[in-house]
């Protein structure tokens, strides 16, 4: 069994992707950019590559650009998530700083889905175009979470930051497999002196305890998360061998997660969660497909995905009637992102069936789009970046938290 080198080796792997890979994630960036300097997130995405590289450097700035209104909101919608989860900010300000991060994200969404794809690495646009998409599903359960008060929805609450926080980091793995699938093409990264950075994992382990689901959806169990860390190489083998893992990792059908979304019990949900979940860290345990780590990378991401919206489903038949609705359709949009990030030509096909004008039409929970010429109103008491604030916590690359 061959083993196929990642992308990063050595020293390179310590170093030299702040620069390149984190500039242009607002999401993963924002830790190490609040420390530098208010506003910093902005001020790094905001560069574009030299005019005179590759194809590939150029159509790698124009995405860059895509991504720069998400980039500039990300630090106050970040910190009122944290302080929210810390009980530091209120329903309202995490209303008020969703509604902001939504419109930064949809008119990112837009730009991309006029973007064509770069010809040798089509993938690349499909990563980035799911990781907005989940952004987007990130925010709209902000303001679901946010609509849920009062002392009987704790837990209720508790449960949407925890979905939100799982799906932020498959978001930011989805980016930076974007940028994987673009690396044999663009320009050598250069060294930044006096930084070093341990790359995240490519497809984090959801299986301890920090984000382990609890009352009212599934019972807790204590575990020891598992230790991954990004694999400069990873075993691969023919991909008649990968298929044969898949088969063996036991993945639920489509047919049974759309039934139970439709009409499963909570129960049945918390178990397709769960095996969704143990058929991603299966595959991550078997080889890649001969050259296709990103392949593999991204169908194992999906799956989680799947599992987050098994998750959002349970969430769906607990919150009130009159945010049903809201929750059932980012339900099918996990559902719909997650099966998308299948291999049709090779696995057969995934699709559940529902509308897809989900992934491009505005929701409903959305603010106005606002007029050309006009600025957006700051969010209600949106925290100022400073060196002490930090964002919502995500898994470590070292010991990545479980759900389920």
């Amino acid at each position: 069994m061959a083993r196929r080198p990642g992308r990063v080796t050595g020293k390179a792997a310590r170093r030299n992707r702040w620069y390149s890979k984190r500039r242009n994630q607002w999401i993963a960036a924002v830790v190490a950019l609040v420390v530098l300097c208010a506003g910093g997130v902005a001020l790094a995405l905001s560069g574009s590559d030299d005019e005179e590289g590759t194809p590939g450097d150029r159509w790698k700035g124009e995405v860059v650009g895509d991504f720069a209104g998400m980039s500039q909101g990300a630090v106050g919608y970040l910190q009122t998530i944290n302080n929210w989860r810390t009980g530091k900010a209120d329903e309202k300000a995490v209303d008020a700083a969703a509604d902001l991060a939504l419109r930064q994200f949809l008119d990112s969404r837009a730009l991309l889905a006029e973007r064509k794809p770069f010809p040798r690495a089509p993938r690349a646009l499909d990563n980035y175009r799911d990781a907005v998409e989940l952004y987007i599903a990130h925010a709209r359960l902000a303001k679901l979470g946010a609509a849920l008060r009062g002392k009987d929805e704790e837990q209720l609450n508790r449960q949407v930051q925890l979905i939100m926080g799982r799906l932020r980091y498959v978001a930011d793995r989805l980016y930076d497999l974007g940028s994987d699938e673009l690396e044999p093409f663009v320009t050598a990264e250069q060294e930044v002196p006096g930084f070093e950075y341990s790359r995240a994992v490519d497809v984090p382990s959801f299986a301890g305890t920090d984000l382990a689901p609890g009352p009212p959806l599934a019972q807790a169990q204590p575990g020891v998360p598992q230790n991954r860390e990004y694999q400069n190489e990873r075993p691969e083998d023919t991909a008649e061998t990968w298929k044969a893992a898949v088969e063996a990792a036991k993945i639920p059908t489509i047919e049974a997660e759309v039934k139970a979304i439709a009409d499963g019990s909570s129960e049945d949900l918390d178990r397709l969660a769960k095996e969704l979940t143990a058929a991603s860290d299966a595959l991550y345990a078997a080889p890649d497909p001969q050259d296709e780590r990103e392949l593999n990378t991204r169908v194992m991401l999906g799956l989680l995905t799947q599992a987050e919206a098994m998750r959002v489903a349970q969430v769906s038949r607990l919150v009130p009637a009159k945010l049903r609705t809201e929750a059932t359709e980012i339900t099918q949009i996990l559902a719909l992102l997650g099966n998308d990030m299948w291999d049709d030509a090779r696995l057969g096909d995934r699709d559940p069936g529902y509308p897809r004008t989900l992934l491009s039409e505005r929701p409903k929970v959305a603010p106005p789009e606002i007029p050309e010429g006009t600025l957006p109103p700051s969010p209600e008491s949106s925290p100022e970046a400073s060196p002490e604030a930090s964002p919502e916590a995500s898994p470590e690359p070292s010991a990545t938290p479980v759900a389920g």
